[in-house]
């Protein structure tokens, strides 16, 4: 009788740990299996997509405004240490998260790249956030499109083409922003300081997925490179540009142009190079020219890992 209460105590305490075990697995499991399944659903990827983007890019005066009433109703100091200990608190989730897959990583031979590549998204991190930040507020912009660089990664399937589509919505986002919310009540310009912002939530995005081993899951979608937007797109963009500024339509800022165009990119003059905001905090804007190269930074850098990808051993 003993014996028997015995082995069946064994056997309760050998199922509860396996479960405790799968249980474990699966909440590190949740986002590749969310990815996968979504991958499935190609039509519910792109809707799910297109809604959160007008979700969250239509109503960005609302947001603004309600920061600025924040403001007042407390005091910056207070509102900005809510934002830190916002960051923070996505900081600590993530190294919990990483925490649960760096010995898959690991056992894959990603831990490398992934460093390399954590360290070199550190470095852009730290330095848009101390010489590029409006308002500490701006920290809004990762989670914001950390979270569409996963749902366009279920459309795709690549981590270069989701850049690509994260950059090319940041830009949209921001000249909606420019020519119709503040147009013509601020002196503003088209923002590429956010652009990079949201860059970089796209890319951290993106090197969470590659850590969960979500690029192994999600099949890429075949790309003739010669037929790609990824080439043509910003080659048209490019040639359109150079055509309306020849032709005395589009000019990049005040200072820089003789006479008024009918285009600008900028309202405000753009110099000095660093100016001081009502909020205390010294920045940079950044030009064209200067975000550019940054931007196809990111775009390299996060490609890599679909090259990466292509050497580990299923899931």
């Amino acid at each position: 009788m003993i014996s028997l209460v015995a082995r069946r105590c064994e056997a309760a305490a050998s199922v509860t740990t396996s479960a405790l075990r799968l249980s474990r697995r699966r909440d590190v499991d949740l986002l590749s299996d969310f990815i996968h399944w979504l991958s499935k659903r190609p039509r519910w990827a792109v809707g799910l997509t297109a809604i959160y983007f007008l979700a969250t890019s239509l109503p960005h005066d609302v947001g603004q405004q309600a920061t600025f009433r924040a403001y007042d109703l407390f005091s910056k100091r207070t509102v900005d240490i809510a934002f830190l200990a916002f960051a923070a608190i996505m900081l600590i989730g993530t190294a919990w998260f990483c925490s649960k897959r760096l010995r898959i990583a690991s056992r894959h031979g990603s831990l490398g790249v992934l460093t390399c590549l954590g360290i070199l998204w550190l470095v852009l991190s730290a330095g848009a956030y101390r010489w590029l930040f409006y308002t500490i507020a701006e920290v809004i912009h990762f989670p914001q499109y950390a979270v569409l660089a996963v749902l366009l990664f279920a459309v795709t399937g690549s981590h270069a083409r989701t850049m690509f589509g994260v950059i090319l919505l940041a830009i949209l986002d921001e000249a909606y922003q420019y020519w119709f919310i503040y147009n013509p009540r601020f002196p503003s310009l088209l923002d590429f300081n956010d652009v990079l912002f949201d860059a970089l939530g796209g890319a951290a995005a993106c090197l969470l997925l590659h850590l969960d081993g979500a690029t192994h899951r999600v099949p890429s979608r075949p790309v003739c490179w010669r037929r790609s937007p990824m080439l043509w797109g910003p080659l048209v963009v490019i040639a359109i540009a150079v055509g309306l500024h020849s032709a005395g339509v589009l000019g990049l800022y005040p200072d820089l142009e003789e006479g008024e165009r009918t285009i600008q990119l900028s309202r405000q003059a753009m110099n000095p190079y660093w100016r001081t905001t009502p909020h205390g905090r010294v920045l940079h804007n950044l030009r064209p020219w200067e975000a550019v190269p940054l931007l196809a930074l990111i775009v390299v850098m996060i490609g890599s890992l679909d090259r990466d990808a292509k050497n580990r051993p299923t899931k």
